[in-house]
């Protein structure tokens, strides 16, 4: 029997990071990748984690543009991913880039900076591309 400060466990052996912290995270899943939507307002929906702080705010934007605020599920605890929804309104004919992000209770915004998995888990901001007919 050790302790794990005592130890390096076989993942850090391997290469992998210490502590294998759950990186604040958010995806779109409504509407699907390359989607064909309708011309007005569209629904973009999701979920976001950030496991032992809580999610405290996601952000949606369209074509690079300003962010803009989504509309949180309950929150059930820090360590449940959250549900998400936005409005995208006004949506106009053409193809689209939608992207999102998540803000966790410790005010930390995700980092935007696309990364591997390896060695410290992945970052970067989700994204999707839908068309508007």
């Amino acid at each position: 029997v050790t302790t794990f400060a005592a130890r390096d466990p076989y993942w850090v052996e391997r290469g992998w990071d210490r502590t294998g912290e759950v990186r604040t995270a958010s995806r779109i899943e409504v509407p699907a990748a390359f989607a064909r939507v309708r011309a007005g307002d569209v629904t973009v929906a999701g979920t976001a984690w950030a496991t032992h702080r809580g999610v405290a705010a996601v952000e949606v934007r369209v074509d690079g543009g300003p962010w803009q605020q989504a509309a949180l599920a309950a929150d059930a605890g820090p360590d449940v991913w959250r549900q998400w929804h936005h409005t995208w309104r006004s949506a106009t004919p053409g193809t689209h880039h939608l992207e999102v992000r998540a803000t966790d209770a410790t005010g930390t915004v995700q980092d935007g900076t696309r990364r591997p998995p390896f060695p410290s888990g992945a970052t970067g901001w989700h994204s999707t591309v839908v068309t508007v007919h």
